[in-house]
Protein backbone atom coordinates (compact mmCIF):
# COMPACT_ATOMS: atom_id res chain seq x y z
CA UNK A 1 0.00 0.00 0.00
CA UNK A 2 1.28 3.78 -0.85
CA UNK A 3 1.55 6.47 1.70
CA UNK A 4 -1.68 8.53 2.02
CA UNK A 5 -0.91 11.86 3.05
CA UNK A 6 -3.41 14.77 4.07
CA UNK A 7 -2.41 18.65 3.91
CA UNK A 8 -3.75 19.27 7.47
CA UNK A 9 -1.29 16.49 9.23
CA UNK A 10 2.34 17.72 9.52
CA UNK A 11 4.53 15.52 7.47
CA UNK A 12 8.34 15.15 5.79
CA UNK A 13 6.94 14.30 2.75
CA UNK A 14 9.95 15.05 0.06
CA UNK A 15 13.52 13.56 0.60
CA UNK A 16 16.30 15.20 -0.76
CA UNK A 17 19.57 13.34 -1.54
CA UNK A 18 22.66 16.03 -1.40
CA UNK A 19 26.52 15.48 -1.71
CA UNK A 20 27.83 16.93 1.19
CA UNK A 21 30.38 19.57 -0.88
CA UNK A 22 27.19 21.30 -3.07
CA UNK A 23 25.88 24.00 -0.67
CA UNK A 24 23.30 25.14 -3.50
CA UNK A 25 20.48 27.28 -3.40
CA UNK A 26 18.44 23.93 -3.77
CA UNK A 27 19.26 23.42 -0.04
CA UNK A 28 17.98 26.12 1.14
CA UNK A 29 15.08 23.76 2.21
CA UNK A 30 12.46 27.18 2.63
CA UNK A 31 13.24 27.63 -1.68
CA UNK A 32 10.99 24.74 -1.57
CA UNK A 33 8.11 26.09 0.75
CA UNK A 34 7.24 22.91 1.66
CA UNK A 35 8.17 19.68 3.77
CA UNK A 36 11.48 18.52 3.27
CA UNK A 37 14.14 16.74 4.85
CA UNK A 38 17.90 15.97 3.27
CA UNK A 39 20.21 13.42 3.12
CA UNK A 40 23.90 13.27 2.61
CA UNK A 41 25.85 11.65 0.17
CA UNK A 42 29.51 11.86 1.75
CA UNK A 43 31.90 10.31 -0.64
CA UNK A 44 32.16 10.65 -4.50
CA UNK A 45 32.18 8.00 -6.59
CA UNK A 46 35.36 5.75 -7.94
CA UNK A 47 35.20 4.06 -11.05
CA UNK A 48 31.37 4.67 -11.80
CA UNK A 49 31.58 6.63 -14.81
CA UNK A 50 28.84 4.48 -16.41
CA UNK A 51 26.63 6.51 -13.70
CA UNK A 52 28.09 9.73 -14.68
CA UNK A 53 30.92 9.59 -11.82
CA UNK A 54 27.60 9.41 -9.43
CA UNK A 55 28.17 7.12 -6.31
CA UNK A 56 25.39 5.33 -7.10
CA UNK A 57 25.80 2.59 -3.94
CA UNK A 58 25.28 5.57 -1.58
CA UNK A 59 22.71 7.05 -3.52
CA UNK A 60 20.89 3.82 -3.02
CA UNK A 61 21.73 3.59 0.34
CA UNK A 62 20.94 7.11 1.24
CA UNK A 63 17.22 6.82 -0.63
CA UNK A 64 16.28 3.43 1.43
CA UNK A 65 17.36 5.45 4.57
CA UNK A 66 14.90 7.96 3.45
CA UNK A 67 12.23 5.71 2.67
CA UNK A 68 12.58 3.99 5.99
CA UNK A 69 12.45 7.66 7.79
CA UNK A 70 8.90 8.14 6.39
CA UNK A 71 9.55 10.68 2.99
CA UNK A 72 6.99 9.87 0.65
CA UNK A 73 9.07 11.24 -2.42
CA UNK A 74 12.19 11.36 -2.68
CA UNK A 75 14.90 13.76 -5.52
CA UNK A 76 18.06 14.81 -5.41
CA UNK A 77 20.76 18.06 -5.63
CA UNK A 78 21.62 18.03 -9.49
CA UNK A 79 19.65 17.95 -12.37
CA UNK A 80 22.74 15.54 -13.96
CA UNK A 81 21.73 12.68 -11.76
CA UNK A 82 18.83 12.04 -14.29
CA UNK A 83 21.40 9.28 -15.23
CA UNK A 84 20.41 7.17 -12.72
CA UNK A 85 17.01 8.15 -12.36
CA UNK A 86 16.02 4.37 -12.99
CA UNK A 87 18.10 2.44 -11.11
CA UNK A 88 17.29 4.79 -7.90
CA UNK A 89 13.35 4.52 -8.90
CA UNK A 90 13.83 0.36 -9.27
CA UNK A 91 15.71 0.46 -5.26
CA UNK A 92 12.65 1.86 -3.42
CA UNK A 93 8.86 1.58 -3.40
CA UNK A 94 7.97 5.14 -3.19
CA UNK A 95 8.49 7.57 -6.28
CA UNK A 96 12.02 8.57 -7.04
CA UNK A 97 12.55 12.18 -9.32
CA UNK A 98 16.11 13.10 -9.79
CA UNK A 99 15.70 15.78 -12.28
CA UNK A 100 13.80 18.75 -14.24
CA UNK A 101 14.26 17.15 -17.51
CA UNK A 102 12.24 14.38 -16.42
CA UNK A 103 9.14 16.91 -17.39
CA UNK A 104 10.48 17.13 -20.66
CA UNK A 105 8.43 14.37 -22.18
CA UNK A 106 5.51 15.82 -20.94
CA UNK A 107 5.81 19.25 -22.09
CA UNK A 108 6.85 17.97 -25.74
CA UNK A 109 2.96 16.85 -25.86
CA UNK A 110 1.75 20.14 -24.39
CA UNK A 111 3.05 21.98 -27.15
CA UNK A 112 2.37 22.13 -31.11
CA UNK A 113 4.27 19.55 -33.20
CA UNK A 114 6.38 22.31 -35.16
CA UNK A 115 7.13 23.48 -31.58
CA UNK A 116 11.26 22.21 -29.55
CA UNK A 117 11.93 22.66 -25.81
CA UNK A 118 14.96 24.71 -24.59
CA UNK A 119 17.21 23.14 -22.37
CA UNK A 120 19.32 25.22 -20.01
CA UNK A 121 22.32 23.27 -18.20
CA UNK A 122 24.96 23.64 -16.40
CA UNK A 123 27.15 21.27 -18.63
CA UNK A 124 25.89 20.60 -22.10
CA UNK A 125 28.92 18.20 -22.61
CA UNK A 126 27.48 16.10 -19.45
CA UNK A 127 23.94 15.83 -21.45
CA UNK A 128 25.17 15.11 -25.11
CA UNK A 129 28.05 12.42 -24.31
CA UNK A 130 27.52 8.67 -25.04
CA UNK A 131 24.70 9.46 -27.56
CA UNK A 132 22.83 11.07 -25.29
CA UNK A 133 22.65 8.98 -22.93
CA UNK A 134 21.79 11.41 -19.80
CA UNK A 135 18.80 12.68 -21.66
CA UNK A 136 17.54 9.25 -22.61
CA UNK A 137 17.61 8.40 -19.21
CA UNK A 138 15.03 11.55 -18.45
CA UNK A 139 13.29 10.02 -21.14
CA UNK A 140 13.95 12.16 -24.06
CA UNK A 141 14.65 10.68 -27.02
CA UNK A 142 14.77 11.85 -31.12
CA UNK A 143 11.12 11.90 -31.10
CA UNK A 144 11.33 15.17 -28.82
CA UNK A 145 12.85 17.99 -30.52
CA UNK A 146 15.10 20.04 -28.24
CA UNK A 147 18.10 22.58 -28.12
CA UNK A 148 20.85 22.81 -25.47
CA UNK A 149 22.95 25.66 -24.26
CA UNK A 150 25.23 25.07 -21.24
CA UNK A 151 26.80 27.23 -18.25
CA UNK A 152 29.82 25.97 -18.03
CA UNK A 153 32.14 28.33 -19.84
CA UNK A 154 30.14 30.95 -17.84
CA UNK A 155 31.93 33.80 -15.82
CA UNK A 156 29.91 34.01 -12.44
CA UNK A 157 27.68 31.15 -12.96
CA UNK A 158 30.57 29.09 -12.95
CA UNK A 159 31.65 30.60 -9.43
CA UNK A 160 28.50 29.79 -8.03
CA UNK A 161 28.83 25.91 -8.86
CA UNK A 162 32.41 25.59 -8.39
CA UNK A 163 32.24 27.88 -4.86
CA UNK A 164 29.20 26.02 -3.16
CA UNK A 165 26.58 28.84 -3.89
CA UNK A 166 28.45 31.60 -3.20
CA UNK A 167 29.15 34.40 -5.82
CA UNK A 168 26.98 37.69 -7.27
CA UNK A 169 23.61 36.43 -8.12
CA UNK A 170 22.83 39.76 -10.22
CA UNK A 171 25.33 38.86 -12.50
CA UNK A 172 24.52 35.21 -12.54
CA UNK A 173 21.06 36.20 -13.34
CA UNK A 174 21.94 38.26 -15.83
CA UNK A 175 24.17 35.65 -17.51
CA UNK A 176 21.36 33.58 -17.48
CA UNK A 177 18.86 35.51 -19.03
CA UNK A 178 21.70 36.08 -22.20
CA UNK A 179 22.00 32.77 -22.83
CA UNK A 180 18.53 31.79 -22.72
CA UNK A 181 17.78 35.25 -24.99
CA UNK A 182 20.54 33.70 -27.42
CA UNK A 183 18.82 30.32 -27.20
CA UNK A 184 15.34 31.52 -28.33
CA UNK A 185 17.04 33.60 -31.45
CA UNK A 186 19.14 30.28 -32.48
CA UNK A 187 16.05 28.30 -32.32
CA UNK A 188 12.93 30.60 -32.95
CA UNK A 189 10.68 27.35 -32.81
CA UNK A 190 11.02 27.11 -28.70
CA UNK A 191 7.78 26.46 -27.33
CA UNK A 192 8.85 25.90 -23.83
CA UNK A 193 12.32 26.52 -21.99
CA UNK A 194 13.26 23.72 -19.20
CA UNK A 195 16.23 24.76 -16.49
CA UNK A 196 17.95 21.44 -15.82
CA UNK A 197 20.28 22.64 -12.75
CA UNK A 198 18.54 22.90 -9.41
CA UNK A 199 20.78 26.69 -8.91
CA UNK A 200 18.66 27.77 -11.79
CA UNK A 201 14.82 27.99 -10.68
CA UNK A 202 15.59 31.29 -8.48
CA UNK A 203 16.09 33.20 -11.97
CA UNK A 204 13.31 31.33 -13.93
CA UNK A 205 10.77 34.83 -13.81
CA UNK A 206 13.75 36.88 -15.19
CA UNK A 207 13.85 34.31 -17.75
CA UNK A 208 10.59 34.38 -18.54
CA UNK A 209 9.59 37.93 -18.18
CA UNK A 210 12.87 37.99 -21.33
CA UNK A 211 11.51 35.22 -23.47
CA UNK A 212 8.08 34.92 -22.67
CA UNK A 213 7.64 31.41 -22.36
CA UNK A 214 7.27 28.99 -19.93
CA UNK A 215 9.49 27.99 -18.02
CA UNK A 216 10.13 24.55 -16.47
CA UNK A 217 12.67 23.66 -13.24
CA UNK A 218 13.24 21.79 -10.58
CA UNK A 219 10.70 23.48 -8.45
CA UNK A 220 7.99 22.68 -10.96
CA UNK A 221 8.73 19.17 -10.82
CA UNK A 222 8.76 19.10 -6.83
CA UNK A 223 4.83 21.01 -6.57
CA UNK A 224 4.00 18.36 -9.17
CA UNK A 225 5.27 15.64 -6.98
CA UNK A 226 4.42 17.21 -4.18
CA UNK A 227 0.36 18.08 -4.83
CA UNK A 228 0.35 13.87 -5.86
CA UNK A 229 1.05 13.07 -2.56
CA UNK A 230 -0.40 15.41 -0.36
CA UNK A 231 -4.01 15.92 -1.10
CA UNK A 232 -6.21 18.69 -0.19
CA UNK A 233 -10.10 17.62 0.54
CA UNK A 234 -12.36 19.38 -2.01
CA UNK A 235 -16.01 19.90 -1.10
CA UNK A 236 -18.89 19.57 -3.67
CA UNK A 237 -21.01 22.90 -2.31
CA UNK A 238 -19.17 25.22 -4.44
CA UNK A 239 -20.02 22.48 -7.41
CA UNK A 240 -23.70 22.35 -6.64
CA UNK A 241 -23.55 26.38 -6.44
CA UNK A 242 -21.50 26.48 -9.78
CA UNK A 243 -24.26 23.65 -11.34
CA UNK A 244 -27.21 26.14 -10.66
CA UNK A 245 -25.28 29.38 -11.76
CA UNK A 246 -24.81 27.64 -15.24
CA UNK A 247 -28.08 26.60 -15.14
CA UNK A 248 -29.68 30.06 -15.32
CA UNK A 249 -27.12 31.06 -17.94
CA UNK A 250 -28.12 31.00 -22.12
CA UNK A 251 -25.56 28.37 -22.41
CA UNK A 252 -27.39 26.18 -19.65
CA UNK A 253 -26.34 22.87 -19.24
CA UNK A 254 -27.96 20.33 -21.71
Amino acid sequence: MGKTLSAHKFVQPIGVLTEKWWWATKLWLTTYNIPSIMKIIKTRAVGMEEYGGWNLPEFIRAARELEEEGVAAITTNCGLTAIVQEKLANAVDIPVFTSSLLQVPIIHKMLKKDKRIGILTWDKQRCVENNYQLLRCAGIDESIPIAIEGMQDSEEFAKVINNGGYGDWKKCQNELVAKAKLLVSKYPDIGAIVLECTEMPVFGLAIHEATGLPVFDHHTLVWWVYNSIVKKQYYLSGCKLLTEMIRNTEYGLR
